[in-house]
């Protein structure tokens, strides 16, 4: 099924005047060459132009009362497929153009949440390599730090990483660096993820650069972008790692 859906997507967003707003928005992010090397796509809201799948059984859609079909993804049209670590997609995410709508972020029905690391079946090679990954909440967190050279970085979803997720993780290193977001939730995964699996790997806390809430802001906003790159390339064991480093990471006593 997503097989068939995903190139009509990615078509819809790139070619239909209908996705004018959708691509101003993902262009405004992130540059047209990471944004289809992520396969981002277009959901129309009355599902035209597309073919071979069901949208109830895709959980994309849900019929009303009258038996009418109902687009799940009216608010949220900018959608990025989620792959699992051997590449297969396992469901879509929806982005809402307006950020007054909530929530932002809407996941397929279906979607393993829980099971799944988002960015692994891109970052599994460069996380053998340099024997560390860099664990982010969000995935455009995530595709951030890819788009700067940093590819050894995946996405958990939230502040909290599931037995699954971990075992998935440990199965190409014992170092998981975490850059979770500047707030209560972030925190709370830190002690969690500590707590739970400290005594099966070594964890390393980091601190976003420059005091922003997560690193797609500080790299979008801080006033010198380069210095966060660079940072960034270090830690992950990247091509900067004998340059001076910019910003320290900051381990954390997590109790």
């Amino acid at each position: 099924m997503w097989e068939e859906l995903l190139p009509q997507l990615r078509h819809a967003l790139w070619k239909t005047r209908e996705a004018a707003a959708a691509r101003r928005y993902i262009l405004g992010r992130l540059s047209a060459l990471t944004a289809r090397a992520f396969a981002f796509g277009f959901l129309p809201p009355s599902f035209s132009g597309l073919t071979g799948f069901d949208a109830v059984e895709a959980g994309l859609a849900y019929r009303d009362a009258s038996g009418a079909l109902c687009n799940r993804f009216a608010s949220h049209p900018l959608v990025l497929p989620l792959f699992d670590g051997d590449g297969r997609c396992v469901g879509i995410l929806g982005r809402a153009l307006d950020d007054s709508v909530k929530p932002k972020y809407l996941y397929s029905r279906g979607t393993p949440r829980s099971l799944l690391v988002f960015g692994l079946d891109k970052a599994k090679a460069s996380i053998i390599s340099t024997n560390r990954v860099i664990c982010v909440e969000g995935q455009i967190d995530c595709i951030a730090c890819h788009q700067a050279g940093v590819s050894n970085v995946v996405a958990l979803g939230s502040a909290y990483l599931s037995p699954a997720q971990f075992f998935k993780l440990r199965r190409y290193t014992n170092n998981l660096m975490l850059l979770l977001d500047e707030d209560s939730a972030g925190v709370k995964g830190r002690r969690q993820m500590h707590q739970r699996f400290g005594g099966s790997c070594t964890i390393s806390d980091l601190s976003v650069p420059g005091g922003f809430k997560d690193i797609d802001e500080s790299l979008c906003s801080h006033p010198d972008p380069k210095k966060v790159v660079s940072w960034l390339r270090r830690i992950s064991g990247g091509s900067d790692a004998e340059e001076e480093e910019p910003f320290r990471p900051i381990p954390t006593n997590v109790q």
